[in-house]
């Protein structure tokens, strides 16, 4: 029986919704790998179909071509870390500086732990196309908003602080981005638990800077 004639009925105990499932999955981990080690323009299809073992008709039932691809794996990166995140800062003492400093923890340790994903997140994805560029800004934008809603856990007069601070948040994300990227490029990587003290240091500056100042 070929494989065509199996599409609509369950084949090897799979139906088709778990075959095109598993084979996204095959596609994301070998993008990973591909985009991680040999980068997205050094990528071809044909190799991407070849390490996750889906051949090009396939793929094409699944993504329009690499770009959608990759946009999907930054996007699952992305928010594994948020979840990550998300449960570090949960289990902190509720302080700004103590949920923001819990956070960046997680983030760079996720990042370095393995060096594709920084790769990917930080290198691969950026100037791919007008579209990802947007969304890459949009994501970064939503870790800046993540950070200015731990800044405003900041109590004064047992008042929650009520003032613009997105923007400095998204400006510390850059910030903590560039790190990461330094790290990456860096002939010979230096040990990445150096990276943490470095990050807390800009982080807790500006949160303490900014609560000195309303004083």
């Amino acid at each position: 029986m070929s494989a065509e004639s199996t599409e609509g009925r369950p084949w090897r105990g799979l139906s088709p919704q778990e075959r095109r499932d598993a084979r996204r999955r095959r596609l994301l981990d070998a993008a990973l790998e591909l985009f991680g080690t040999k980068g997205y323009a050094a990528t071809s299809l044909t190799a991407l179909c070849a390490a996750g073992g889906v051949s090009p008709r396939h793929f094409y039932e699944l993504y329009p071509g690499r770009e959608q691809l990759i946009a999907d794996l930054y996007d699952e990166l992305c928010e594994h870390m948020r979840v990550l995140i998300a449960e570090a800062q949960g289990a902190a003492p509720l302080t700004a500086v103590d949920r923001v400093v819990s956070g960046l923890r997680v983030a760079i340790d996720f990042q370095t732990a393995d060096p594709r994903r920084a790769r990917v997140l930080q290198l691969e994805v950026v100037g791919v196309s007008s579209w990802l560029e947007a969304h890459r800004h949009d994501v970064i934008a939503s870790f800046g908003r993540g950070t200015d809603e731990q800044y405003r856990l900041l109590v004064a007069d047992g008042q929650v602080v009520d003032e613009p601070f997105e923007q400095v948040a998204i400006a510390l994300v850059g910030a903590l981005n560039e790190l990461v990227i330094g790290w990456l490029l860096a002939e010979p990587r230096p040990p990445r638990e150096t990276l943490v003290p470095i990050a807390e240091e800009v982080f807790v500056t500006v949160f303490q800077g900014r609560e000195v100042a309303r004083r």
